[in-house]
């Protein structure tokens, strides 16, 4: 039968039809071929389950060179996975139905060469049908055993996991749907991210420039109220001294009334007390003309005794008269003395008019005497000499009262002119005072819209501190979302980094199993190449070969010749070799 070329699955059809003739597993250990030399062959025995977890035996000759090239576009076949289709479950474990099936997989290359080996050995090689005679076919024999124990065995295990490789096979499936549909999630979380993140970074330029438009507004706010403060403290200053000025003026305008009021007393005192003098000067201009009467009937009575004497004597005391008159007109104009002088003129006029009046009596009595004695001259010059003498007494009195008079006068126009003068200090003390309270005024009023300005300025700062505690709230607000988000981002960050591990494992099982994939396509594209590769496996392990080498065209060839008991190990070493090589790279898978 060609066996050249022919797939695994038409193998496994072909062992499905052979296993009528297949003994049971259970006696592939019993039968024990043998070699020419009567060397015992050990059983071959398939590799226990617990064997598969035990660490490989490690070769003390160096592995053969194996080209692991791909040469078929099938080996390019690789599951590749982006990050955006990683599975956002946890790393997936190595599970022992996967193994199993790689070890199916396995098995099924290894019947496969075989398959190819017995094809070689029977008809090329010093196993061929001439070797198989000569040992009448006992090595034949238990390689056909282990063949047919390994097919029965691939058999069972393939209806055994038929189901789970199914199943992982859906899982799978459904592990890239989700792996796909996890990287548009997380392709949307990236963009909501990046979103986010202009919108916290936008919001912190806004907030940024407002706080600084409203640092501005508050140092602003700031320096007005500063300046409103120094302009309201400016105003109360300026009102305090203007009400100091006020009270001082007030009391200065109290105290210039109250003079006032005094110097119109003294005023009202002084015209009364002229007016007084002018009555008693009337009164004595008055006696004085009934005296002149009196006196020129005197004379007249006596012109005969010494009339020119009389006369003479006469205009004497009328030009005295005349200059009491003329002195009396000069005190009239002098009046207006103080109250000391006017209390002294009034005693010195309650003097004089006492002189006057005993002056009078006299005067009558001198007059009376005259009468009585008119016959006597002596007596009569007598008198006269004492008259004149009163007379000129009398004339000095009102040379001194005249001169008092101008005196009173010359007081009351300087009291006048006192008056006036203070009258002036009063008007314009009033006119101060009323220009003060206007100021005053101004003052208040420039103070109440300073107040408003202070109460503007105290309401605009009340909003900025409004807007700023609202503004502090919503950046705590920002930087809650902030803090969300990035602990949102950490997250995804972590689960980013376990989909990549979990990522990076699938690869390592895609490639292993893709490596694996290229080796049976390098096995069943070069399975002679492969036999002689697993000979010079087996010839090392067994320690009685020469270590393989490379010949020129790339396939691996035995250095020496070998025995023939060498040979005939081949069938037992191939499968052993094959199934612990396999399951120490399942291992390390």
């Amino acid at each position: 039968m060609d066996m050249v070329g022919r797939h695994p699955a038409e193998e496994t059809k072909h062992m499905g039809r052979a296993q009528s003739n297949t003994p049971p597993p259970a006696q592939l250990g019993q039968q024990r071929p043998r070699s020419r030399a009567g060397d015992t062959l050990t059983p071959e025995r398939p590799p226990s389950p617990s064997r598969r977890h035990q660490s490989p035996p490690r070769l003390k000759t160096p592995a053969p060179t194996v080209d692991l090239t791909p040469h078929s576009a099938s080996s390019d076949r690789t599951l590749t996975l982006s990050p955006s289709t990683m599975p956002s479950s946890t790393p997936l474990p190595l599970d022992p139905a996967a193994l199993q099936t790689d070890y199916v997989r396995t098995l099924q290359q290894q019947v496969y060469l075989l398959e190819l080996e017995t094809r070689y050995l029977k008809k090329n090689g010093p196993g061929g049908e001439a070797f198989m005679r000569m040992n009448g076919g006992a090595a034949a024999a238990g390689l056909n055993d282990a063949m047919r124990g390994l097919k029965v065995k691939y058999v069972e295990l393939e209806e055994r996991y038929k189901g789970e490789i199914k199943t992982l096979q859906e899982q799978l499936q459904a592990l890239r749907g989700q792996a796909s549909m996890d990287s548009m999630k997380i392709s949307d979380l990236e963009k909501d991210k990046e979103t986010l993140k202009e919108d916290v970074q936008r919001a912190r330029d806004e907030s940024s420039n407002e706080r600084a438009e409203l640092h501005a507004s508050l140092s602003a706010a700031r320096s007005s109220l500063s300046s409103a403060q120094l302009t309201n403290t400016s105003i109360q200053n300026s009102n305090t001294r203007l009400t100091q000025e006020n009270s001082r003026l007030a009391t200065l305008a109290a105290s210039r009334e109250t003079e006032r009021a005094s110097m119109s007393a003294e005023r009202d005192a002084y015209r009364r007390s002229a007016d007084e003098l002018r009555a008693k000067l009337d009164s004595a201009e008055r006696r004085a003309l009934a005296l002149e009467t009196r006196l020129a009937d005197t004379e007249r009575k006596h012109a005969a005794s010494d009339v020119g004497f009389l006369t003479g004597r006469v205009s004497q005391l009328e030009g005295e008269l005349i200059k009491c008159r003329e002195q009396l007109k000069v005190c009239e104009g002098k009046l207006g003395n103080e109250e000391t002088l006017r209390k002294r003129v009034q005693e010195e006029n309650a003097g004089l008019v006492k002189r006057g009046v005993d002056a009078a009596a006299e005067v009558e009595r001198v007059v009376a005497k005259l009468k009585r004695d008119e016959s006597h001259d002596a007596a009569t010059s007598r008198r006269i000499a004492e008259l004149s003498e009163s007379s000129e007494s009398a004339r000095a009195d009102l040379a001194r009262v005249t001169t008092e008079l101008d005196l009173s006068r010359s007081a009351l126009a300087a009291s006048d002119a006192r008056c006036a003068a203070l009258s002036e200090d009063l008007r314009v003390c009033r006119e101060d005072v009323e220009r003060a309270g206007v100021e005053r005024l101004a003052c208040e009023e420039r103070a109440k819209s300073a107040e408003e300005k202070v109460k503007e300025v105290e309401a605009v700062v009340d909003l900025v501190l409004k807007e700023k505690d609202s503004l502090n709230s919503a950046l705590r607000t920002l930087q809650a979302q902030h803090t969300q988000l990035t602990s949102s981002n950490a997250s995804l960050q972590s689960t980013h980094r376990r989909l990549a591990a979990q990522l990076d494992d699938l690869r390592t099982q895609s490639e292993e199993r893709d490596r694996l994939g290229r080796l049976v396509e390098q096995v069943e594209a070069s399975g002679e190449g492969y036999l002689q590769l697993m000979k010079d496996v087996r010839r090392a392990l067994a320690g009685r070969g020469a270590l393989p080498r490379t010949g020129g065209n790339g396939n691996t060839t035995v250095g020496g010749p070998t025995s023939v008991a060498s040979r005939a190990v081949v069938g037992r070493f191939s499968v052993e070799d094959l199934r612990e090589e396999v399951e120490r790279e399942m291992r390390r898978v």
